[in-house]
């Protein structure tokens, strides 16, 4: 008997529908007995688009017509359904289609406002969260029509549905602190959520850690099934291992493709986590070297009367041992079916390790899957049998991978990478030496303090590593007559404090360009005649940012710009500094108070302004965000 944290309301059936039959359209054998299908491993010409930003565009692009109004979200309500025959939603698919509303947004597939913008789209879940009927016991019910929002059947949520609404909204409120009063009485005052968590006794597997994650962000840690959750992840590698092909070693630790993928991208990054991912992907790639079968276990519909939904586990407990590459279905257990090759995990593969295999993988199944009217099927089995369904899970998963390969861990991720866990990542802060030098001014005491806010923001919670903080030409050289920099240390990740115009790591960095000549940074600082005529120009947008002044000379409103690259040496390096000093102290406040604002990709520019007329430039609102 398979032990396992299952959330059955996500176990959609889907029958009595009619499918166009699409032809398998991959280079295949068959062995001699009939019994199963495999692929001929052979060089595939995938060109660059598949590893670039317009694949994985064209990609989301395509998943998005799942969630456009008349496909997937009822013209109505503005909610969605959980399947393309299947007009119900629980906590579980709302989470989904809201991290597809931000995701599509970060990408650019949705404008901010308008009708069916991010905005909009937003406000209509935020108001049903605000008024749908709860039960007795001030909790969702399982499911809910998309029709109208009322609840269909009597059964409550379960803690594992509602976790992923949970995690959701917690991402919305860092895109949308304005909406934070609201999320929060939602959370806490209006649903009862804390009587889900209040017995749970946690468990060894990933929807556990999905689960108390997001209790321990909205602030119920104190609950035992939350520690012991927690406590199991951190020791992972401890674990006893089962092996698999290859002498890939896993932890006795229940893993599916569904939350592992959901952990990487929506949740704080944790080392454990990664490392699981990592010996996962080997899992899947020495599987396929064995047996020359495709693999990307996951869960989902199966397209079959019986079993209609499946679990595809590539670890897990069975019958008192663990075994690898187990598949079960409710209410069953153990099943014996052709394994399906899910397009959701074999896109969250490709966005992660991007290698030969996960390009051959995807690049295959997307041949077959060709029809993408409304979105991606779910994918196809090792047979060949094209899985038909439609499904919110699927299409959401790839926005997800999409939204991760070409953006990466963003700003919206800090403090990682330079807090990695509770492990500072080998960094130093840098802030301008007091007295000019080369090309530079001398570095004002705001630059320090703007520093120690952020090395705060790092350090805290952390329990190793180490944080160092510097003087710029202690990590910098200059030539004063060719005007040349360079960097003395090459291995520390960065962060520094203070404009080009007073911190020589800014001005290195501020200088450089790309292999193709394109700048560096993507906000740049140019200097004028004087301090007063500097201004920040944001390359893609075009956009030009100086100080404001009122009738009488005075200082009215400061801008700055918190921006992260990965620089040659393949170290992170953060930049954080304003126009003036205003916008630098700014700067450290930001980061310090990070979930009070929106800050996310790859920089934002912000504006740091007098608000209530006292003459300080104190109000901070960020006014541009570069994905």
């Amino acid at each position: 008997m398979l032990i396992t944290s299952s959330v059955g309301s996500r176990r959609i059936r889907l029958a009595g529908v009619t499918f166009i039959l699409i032809g398998i359209l991959f280079t295949s054998l068959y062995l001699a007995d009939g019994s199963h299908w495999i692929f001929k491993r052979q060089n595939v010409n995938l060109g660059e688009n598949s590893q670039g930003r317009e694949f994985w565009l064209d990609l989301a692009s395509k998943a998005w017509r799942y969630f456009e109004v008349g496909v997937g979200v009822h013209p109505t309500t503005g909610l969605h359904k959980a399947g393309l025959y299947w007009p119900y939603f629980t906590d579980w698919d709302l989470g989904i289609y809201l991290q597809a509303v931000i995701d599509a947004y970060k990408l650019g597939l949705i404008p901010r406002e308008g009708d069916w913008g991010f905005n909009y789209r937003v406000n209509r879940i935020i108001t049903f969260l605000e008024n749908r009927q709860l039960t007795e016991n001030q909790l969702p019910y399982l499911w809910y029509k998309s029709e109208d929002g009322s609840p269909w059947g009597t059964t409550q949520t379960n803690i594992y549905d509602s976790s992923k609404l949970l995690i959701s909204l917690w991402n919305l409120k860092r895109m949308r602190p304005d909406l934070g009063g609201r999320i929060d009485s939602i959370i806490k005052e209006r649903s009862n959520y804390r009587l889900l968590v209040e017995n749970w006794s946690g468990g060894r597997d990933l929807y556990a850690y999905y689960v108390a994650m997001a209790f321990q962000l909205w602030g119920f840690p104190e609950y035992v099934g939350v520690r012991r959750t927690l406590d199991e992840v951190k020791w992972i590698k401890t674990l006893p291992r089962v092996s698999t092909y290859g002498d890939v070693e896993l932890p006795q630790y229940t893993v599916t493709g569904d939350p592992l993928l959901h952990c990487v991208f929506e949740l704080p990054p944790d080392p454990s986590i990664d490392w699981l991912a990592e010996v996962t992907y080997q899992a899947h790639l020495q599987r396929y070297v064995n047996t020359g079968k495709l693999t990307a276990f996951s869960e989902g519909n199966t397209d079959l009367q019986d079993p209609s939904y499946i679990y595809e586990y590539v670890v897990a407990s069975v019958g008192g041992g663990w075994r690898t590459w187990v598949i079960t279905a409710p209410n069953v257990g153990e099943v014996s079916i052709t394994p399906i090759i899910f397009l959701k995990m074999a896109a969250g593969l490709h966005a992660l390790f991007n290698s030969d295999f996960t390009r051959f993988m995807i690049t295959q199944l997307l041949n077959s899957l060709t029809d993408t009217s409304n979105g991606f099927m779910d994918g196809i089995d090792e047979n060949g049998r094209i899985v038909r369904t439609v499904i919110d899970k699927t299409n959401g998963i790839i926005l997800q991978a999409a939204r991760y390969a070409i953006m990466g861990r963003d700003l919206s991720f800090f403090p990682y990478p330079f807090r990695y866990g509770e492990t500072v990542n080998q960094t130093l802060v840098v802030i301008g030496w007091s007295q000019p030098r080369f090309r530079l001014d001398m570095a004002h005491t705001i630059d320090t303090l703007s520093g120690i806010l952020i090395a705060g923001a790092v350090s805290s919670g952390s329990t190793s590593g180490i944080l160092k903080m510097a003087i710029d030409t202690w990590v910098v050289g200059y030539n004063e007559t060719s005007g040349s920099t360079w960097m003395i240390d090459t291995g520390s990740n960065i962060i520094a404090t203070g404009s080009p115009g007073v911190n020589l790591i800014s001005y290195h960095y501020n200088m450089s360009r790309a292999a193709d000549g394109s700048p560096l940074l993507p906000v740049q600082l140019f200097r004028g005649k004087t301090a007063l005529d500097n201004y920040l120009y944001v390359t893609s947008s075009g956009r030009i940012y100086t100080l404001q002044f009122d009738a009488e000379g005075r200082t009215i409103a400061d801008f700055g710009v918190v921006e992260i690259i990965r620089d040659e040496y393949g170290r992170w390096v953060l930049l954080a500094f304003g126009i003036g000093i205003d916008g630098t102290r700014a700067a450290g406040e930001l980061l310090y108070n990070i979930q009070r604002y929106p800050v996310y990709g790859r920089a934002v520019v912000f504006m740091v302004f007098d608000e209530d007329g006292n003459g300080s430039l104190e109000a901070i609102r960020v006014v541009e965000v570069i994905p």
